[in-house]
């Protein structure tokens, strides 16, 4: 603050009256997280699929089952 000029001098001066800027760090924080999560459950639901056992065909007679 230069000397002599009071702190509201210095804002009217400096354009004090516009409103406070929105906080993009925490917004940007807010989607990263969230982009981070949906990737998590999708890597989990790959993983599930990857792990499931494939379904036997149920119009297969049980002898048949053992065959393949």
């Amino acid at each position: 603050m230069a000397i002599g000029i009071s702190g509201w001098e210095y804002m009217s001066f400096k354009g004090g009256d516009t409103m406070a800027k929105p906080n993009f760090q925490f917004q940007k924080r807010q989607k990263e997280l969230e982009k981070k999560k949906k990737n998590e459950e999708k890597l989990q639901r790959k993983l599930d699929k990857n792990n499931k056992q494939p379904e036997e065909n149920p119009d297969q007679l049980p002898e048949e089952r053992e065959t393949l």
